[in-house]
């Protein structure tokens, strides 16, 4: 089965300038969106925003997350505003409320959104609107469960995330620099920053164009698995790499890396393949809860693949010619004294 996608005498590194190219015009042009829809790109993980805990009328189908879900999408709030999350027992649902809602022409700024119990309203009639019913007791203690999301909070878990990705970044760095060598590990941490950087651009995209993706807690345990995946396929081509420029002595590095690119691409495409299986699925049926991370994780394994051959491979030779340049530069020198 390793043998089942041959690439036999392609020329990878011959494509690297116009993949590196095209990446970084993709990374410019999602950045731009991303700083334009920054407002309700970050998830209410980091913008913060409200909870409103609610008690609905027991019924035989169940279902009440979607029931309410799709009450309130009716009544004008995209699906990346609200988190539902139903408790014990299943009929006693919590609310989340994105703060975007209070922007100019949305619900809660025509609400208004300095009233609190103008808010509370805004959602019981939506939901009452969509034919969801709440229990009595828990209309006449709606105020008392309506709460604040601290925008401190988020902050420090924004902040967190920031650190995480970078002292994970670090790590991975140190590691490969003790498994193989410098151009391997500063070759491989471009690389993963690119896929970092390729993939929030392409959530900046998505999100400009009304997919309901965004940057929240679950988007950065994504960003986390994708640098684990890429890792994983970057080492293998390197591996590969390192061991032809031995048995491939002979022959230029440019030939030995493009013959480690071709071998270990059909075990490279089985499992991204195979990864994708299980996540198109997911994005397909997997609901609002999971359907951004699936997709992050979907376009983080497609272009990390890509990345691997295209992006890693090419700074690992010209991070190889600078050494051989600096070796030769010294030899000179040692040879002129």
């Amino acid at each position: 089965m390793m043998n089942i996608f041959k690439a036999k005498n392609f020329n990878f590194l011959k494509y690297a300038p116009h993949a590196i190219a095209i990446s970084a015009l993709f990374i410019l042009i999602g950045s731009a969106f991303a700083v334009k829809e920054k407002s309700s790109l970050l998830g209410m993980d980091f913008t913060g925003g409200y909870a409103l805990n609610l008690e609905l009328t027991p019924s035989l189908e169940g279902q009440y997350r979607q029931a309410v879900e799709i009450a309130l999408v009716r009544s004008g709030v995209r699906p990346q505003e609200i988190q539902v999350r139903e408790l014990s027992p299943s009929n006693q649902v919590r609310i989340f409320l994105s703060r975007t809602l209070e922007s100019p022409g949305r619900p809660f700024e025509v609400a208004n959104a300095k009233n609190t119990a103008a808010k509370i309203d805004w959602v019981v009639s939506s939901l009452e609107a969509g034919h969801v019913g709440i229990e009595n007791t828990s209309i006449e203690t709606v105020a008392q469960n309506w709460s604040e999301v601290s925008g401190q909070m988020s902050e420090t878990m924004r902040n967190s995330a920031i650190i995480g990705l970078f002292i994970a970044l670090v790590c991975i760095f140190i590691y490969i620099t003790i498994r193989f060598e410098f151009k391997y590990a500063i070759s491989a941490t471009i690389c993963l920053a690119h896929d970092i950087l390729f993939t929030l651009s392409a959530i900046g995209l998505l999100h400009a164009f009304r997919v309901p993706v965004q940057i929240d807690l679950n988007t950065i345990a994504a960003l986390m698995t994708i640098i684990g995946y890429s890792l994983n396929d970057t080492i293998i081509v390197f591996d590969r790499i390192r061991e032809d420029s031995i048995q491939m002595r002979k022959s230029v590095f440019t030939q030995v890396i493009n013959h480690a690119l071709s071998v270990t691409l059909s075990r490279t495409i089985m499992t991204s393949g195979t990864t994708l299986l299980v996540l198109i699925p997911l994005i397909l049926l997997g609901g609002s809860t999971i359907f951004g991370f699936a997709l992050v994780m979907a376009i983080g394994v497609i272009f990390g693949t890509l990345s691997s051959l295209f992006i890693a491979a090419p700074s690992m030779l010209f991070f190889h010619k600078k050494e051989k340049n600096n070796q030769q530069k010294i030899a000179l020198n040692g040879s002129g004294h």
